[in-house]
């Protein structure tokens, strides 16, 4: 049975199970640091968290913590988007992170004015 009780081990087995090496996985997710991150002597920063989120499509919750919750999957579930949601998401997938900021920032200005 695999021992998934830290981030670090965690990463590494989503990585392994990708037949990835460290160097590809930094490659791929432009990112260094990973050993130490694997070796539990450095924790990663969001940005990171999210990366591999996204690139290995599992929840930051389980990279963080080893577990879904349940609220979460439930969620996920039950949403059903439309055309102009899905564009939306996908566009916005494709911001960096400032730019997403800047998006949210707007959206709830946009809010407030009705």
């Amino acid at each position: 049975m695999i021992c998934l009780n830290s981030l670090g081990k965690r990463i590494a087995y989503l990585r392994k199970r990708s037949n990835l090496t460290q160097r590809q996985l930094m490659n791929i997710l432009d990112f260094e640091n990973l050993s130490r991150y694997e070796n539990d002597e450095r924790k990663p920063n969001i940005d990171i968290i999210v990366k591999l989120s996204k690139h290995f499509k599992i929840s930051t919750d389980w990279i963080l913590t080893g577990q879904e919750h349940k609220s979460y999957r439930n969620f996920q579930h039950k949403i059903e988007l439309d055309d102009n949601e899905k564009n939306f998401i996908k566009l916005f997938d494709q911001l960096t992170e400032f730019e997403k900021g800047q998006i949210i920032g707007r959206m709830e200005q946009l809010i407030e004015m009705h």
